[in-house]
């Protein structure tokens, strides 16, 4: 067929051309979806699941404190349950010294003298530094100690109206022995994040309960193991065969169901064992049922022929997990080799 436009062309291109060869790419080179898998973290203070811990009774001037401080009791995952929770009367019992003044009790020589006779290993150290969920037009800014633990002046000028709804709660992690601070965190929720990260508490009717017990959540993060959603990504190939097998498992995956996607992807390499993109899906359902040395042999079993439009990244990100695993089982620290741990064997 020739162009009629009265010029000598060559051959005018078929418009299905094109789209065949898009196609063909796309069947080639694959295509990834992403997904959400709910997965086991490590507390976000590295050294923190291997020592006993004295959590100090928080400071700041918000009328949040004593309800976080009730839910810090309250939401104690059983994880920690050694963690040794100062409420003031405890704190007071526990000092060396009775102080007269009550405010006194938030100085840090008096919780680290009490973390001591406690025989604490650490001491986890709080103030809420903005709350503008209680205090809409101010930061609380006021801490109950005479010298200011925390310099205010980097969360930003009060009545800017940017954290409408929202709670800043700074930890310190604090050596006993020296009552020195070696680590800090900095946790920041409003009711959108509350309500994405915990729909369960949409229950709550309280406003303020609900900010209480999110952010007291947010804080045993930092000193225990958590379940947390992250994004993976899953593969497909249309030009295998086995491929609607795959991508049913895909969507079943996509709605948080993982052990129907893996019976998916099971009967894919069972019809087709050659299927690439059942192989490194069904290595991610193997991490969602932490079976993370079958999720490995899984992507060995691809060939390098079959790489193509597969997420590389992926080998690796099991391989992470599974050392976050076996640290939070045998409580060595994040940033340690788990093979260095006599403690028991982790899961697999």
């Amino acid at each position: 067929m020739h162009c009629t436009d009265g010029l000598s062309r060559p051959p005018c291109c078929p418009p299905w051309v094109p789209a065949l060869a898009i196609g063909l790419l796309v069947g080639l080179l694959g295509c990834r979806a992403r997904v959400g898998m709910y997965v086991l973290h490590p507390p976000r203070f590295p050294h923190a699941a291997a020592q006993r811990l004295a959590i100090a009774p928080i400071g700041g001037a918000s009328p949040l404190v004593p309800q976080v401080e009730e839910q810090l009791l309250h939401q104690r995952p059983w994880q920690r349950a050694d963690a040794i929770v100062l409420t003031a009367d405890r704190l007071t019992e526990a000092a060396p010294v009775r102080l007269a003044s009550t405010s006194a009790l938030q100085h840090d020589a008096m919780i680290v003298a009490a973390a001591r006779r406690l025989q604490a290993d650490a001491i986890l150290d709080g103030e809420i530094l903005v709350d503008t969920f209680t205090h809409p037009e101010s930061e609380v800014d006021a801490p109950t100690s005479s010298v200011p633990r925390w310099p205010i002046s980097r969360w930003g000028r009060p009545g800017d109206g940017k954290n409408a709804g929202k709670i800043t709660i700074a930890w310190r992690w604090i050596d006993p022995q020296t009552g020195k601070t070696f680590d800090t965190y900095v946790l920041s929720i409003d009711d959108h994040q509350i309500l994405a990260e915990y729909p369960d508490l949409v229950a709550v009717e309280v406003p303020e309960q609900r900010m209480a017990i999110a952010i007291a959540r947010e804080s045993w993060k930092l000193v225990g193991p958590w379940v947390g959603r992250e994004t993976v990504q899953l593969a497909t190939f249309p030009v295998l065969p086995g491929h609607r097998w795959v991508l049913a498992g895909n969507r079943a995956a996509s709605r948080g169901d993982w052990p129907r996607a893996r019976q998916y992807w099971e009967k894919a390499l069972k019809l087709f064992p050659g299927n690439a993109a059942a192989h490194h899906n069904l290595a991610l359902a193997q991490v969602a049922a932490e079976r993370f040395d079958l999720a490995v042999e899984h992507l060995d079993r691809i060939g390098w022929w079959n790489h193509w439009g597969l997420p590389r990244e992926t080998k690796f990100w099991i391989q992470k997990k599974h050392m976050d695993y076996q640290r939070i089982c045998r409580g060595t620290p994040v940033g340690t080799n788990p093979a260095e741990s006599a403690a028991a064997p982790a899961g697999n």
